[in-house]
């Protein structure tokens, strides 16, 4: 691997260039970026050589929107998104997701959003070789995506990524950036194709029977590899539940995206029982609900959007914002008042616990 790093620490040596923020500062452990609207840090130096990856190594004291922007000036802007996380971290980004990545720009920059309070330490460019790339692609070929709800109906199967980013981040993305391996399976046909068929020109008769085995062997070989491997990848969602659920304790159980959500559903079921409606005040997106609404029948959810008239029982889960008032009331982070006075009857985690309306 080649790697060249841009030292935006006091003392090193950073490229020539200008930005467009509210707010630059050279401090001695990078430049400190203070923006309180949406800026461009942009770099006149040319980028190195065709790179594989950028890494940017921040500190950030909270999280924040940054991209990657090039071509600025012309009608072939390009942009790559990313989120700057809290604390110190090396984000890397794969520049082969983006067709539209040009390295011999001269019109590179990283663009910050409003409120971003982030300093940048270092520019890192990496570029894999042939052999590299040739060794990430066949492990890529052998990782497998996790069970979640697409995978009932459809499977993305093997896929080739060339640098260990893109094979640590393969399915993170839908859809996944890398090329699916089918690619190598109509590659390798087609040179077996023509194989056979400069068998059969030079041979003439003699070689139809060896053009035939050569791509039924080549299509059986390729059979079997593709079966064996999408074989595996369903053998490693059986064995990944068995270890993270079925053999943990109740406690620790944790199955696939939905985290520990199911063994937490199964410790409500004596609760909910109890009543025939409560309300579930859940994060967005939380599958929390619908997971209840089977493990709890015949008693059902409804959210506090519903009628909640006579609703007796609140579950409310990994929301702080959801609090008890001095008078006994649930309300909500803007102090709108839910319920009646009632009690908590189980605190199992921040901004987590049943409440129960006498």
């Amino acid at each position: 691997m080649e790697e060249i790093t841009w030292e935006l620490r006091e003392g090193g040596t950073p490229p020539t260039g200008s930005y467009r923020l509210s707010s630059l500062e050279q401090t001695p452990s990078g430049l400190h970026i203070a923006a309180t609207e949406d800026g461009v840090l942009s770099w006149d130096t040319p980028i190195p050589f065709d790179a594989d990856v950028i890494r940017l190594h921040t500190i950030s004291k909270k999280p924040s929107n940054g991209g990657l922007v090039w071509n600025t000036k012309t009608n072939t802007q390009g942009q790559m998104d990313f989120l700057i996380p809290a604390g110190e971290k090396d984000i890397a980004l794969s520049l082969r997701d983006d067709d539209t990545w040009n390295w011999k720009t001269t019109e590179f920059g990283i663009g910050f959003g409003a409120q971003a309070d982030v300093t940048l330490q270092s520019i890192t460019w990496e570029k894999y070789s042939v052999a590299e790339k040739m060794a990430e692609a066949w492990k890529s070929f052998w990782t497998f995506d996790t069970f979640k709800p697409y995978s009932i109906n459809f499977l993305w199967g093997p896929l080739l990524a060339f640098e260990p980013h893109a094979r640590a981040t393969l399915f993170d993305s839908q859809p996944p950036p890398s090329w699916s391996a089918t690619r190598l399976f109509y590659l390798i046909m087609l040179i077996a194709l023509f194989v056979s068929a400069l068998i059969v020109y030079t041979e003439k008769n003699a070689g139809k029977r060896k053009a035939g085995r050569v791509m039924i062997i080549t299509f059986i070989a390729l059979w079997i590899l593709f079966d064996l491997r999408m074989g595996m990848e369903q053998i490693a969602y059986a064995m990944r539940d068995i270890r993270q659920y079925v053999l943990q304790a109740p406690e620790k159980k944790s199955l696939r995206d939905n985290g520990q959500l199911n063994a937490f559903a199964d410790t409500l079921i004596p609760f909910l029982k109890q009543y025939d409606r409560y309300v579930v005040i859940e994060p967005k997106d939380s599958p929390l609900f619908r997971i209840l609404r089977y493990a709890s029948y015949p008693s059902l959810p409804i959210h506090k959007e519903d009628d909640t008239k006579n609703v007796k029982l609140w579950i409310v889960v990994e929301r702080p914002d959801i609090t008890v008032d001095a008078e006994g009331r649930l309300i909500d982070g803007e102090g709108k008042v839910l319920t009646a006075a009632g009690e908590i009857l189980a605190k199992p985690a921040l901004g987590t616990f049943i409440f129960a309306i006498p």
